[in-house]
């Protein structure tokens, strides 16, 4: 998934997310944000400018393995798969 589907995934706000379900995922998002040694703040900027640097993509996935929305580098950015298969 990329940035714009794990924003939506982790998302707290909406009139159907229970109150369990806004723990946990408010929970799993602060644990993956202290993983990626990132902020909600510094992932809201990259989704309104439309990019985000490669660094931070490879630690929100590396941070995000085995969780229920898991972030993929070449969701983010498909240019890569053509400089990975050459």
């Amino acid at each position: 998934m990329n940035l714009r589907e794990w924003l939506e995934a982790t998302s707290i706000n909406g009139s159907n997310i229970t109150s369990g379900e806004r723990e946990r995922r408010k929970a799993e998002r602060a644990a993956v944000l202290k993983r990626a040694d990132t902020s909600m703040n510094t992932l809201r900027n990259a989704h309104s400018r439309g990019n985000m640097g490669r660094d931070l993509a490879t630690r929100m996935e590396a941070a995000t393995k085995g969780t229920s929305a898991e972030f993929k580098l070449l969701d983010q950015m498909p240019e890569l798969r053509e400089t990975e298969a050459a």
